[in-house]
């Protein structure tokens, strides 16, 4: 009867065990995975964004690490670093005018890459993703 008795006590302790761990990751899965998408999309991204003078030899402006709200654009990472100068064209987008004070000109203007990639829609458009790596540049190079 003792064998008995101890094999209950193995079993109800299996079980417990078992239950827990089902609990433990039923309930991850609701926090993270379940979640409704709205909330999915405010979780923070992490990109790298600079700013850079092109000419003989590029000069770093600024250079920066940030966390954004998940959806977060170009523009909005841009924003968060430097004092920016732009005009919105419904339906387009936002084209920069100026970023910390250096004006677009006749030989020099703004354009941004996102991972290495020259992007050819409005940084109110460019959709961030974790990872992303912006780079804002004062050039007179046309990739388009």
């Amino acid at each position: 009867m003792q064998e008995s008795e101890q094999m209950k006590s193995i079993k109800t302790t299996v079980l417990v065990v078992l239950v827990a761990v089902f609990s433990v990751s039923l309930l991850e899965y609701f926090l993270f995975y379940g979640q409704p998408s709205s909330v999915r999309e405010n979780q923070a991204i992490q990109v790298h964004i600079s700013i850079v003078e092109v000419g003989e030899e590029n000069f770093i402006l600024k250079d920066n690490i940030l966390l954004l709200s998940s959806g977060s654009t170009a523009l909005d990472a841009l924003l968060r670093i430097a004092e920016v100068q732009y005009t919105s064209y419904p339906g387009m987008g936002v084209f920069v005018n100026s970023i910390d004070g250096k004006a677009n000109t006749a030989t020099k203007w703004w354009l941004y890459k996102v991972n290495n990639v020259y992007v050819n829609v409005s940084a109110s458009r460019c959709i961030l993703e974790n990872g992303d790596n912006v780079v804002w540049e004062y050039t007179s190079f046309f990739p388009f």
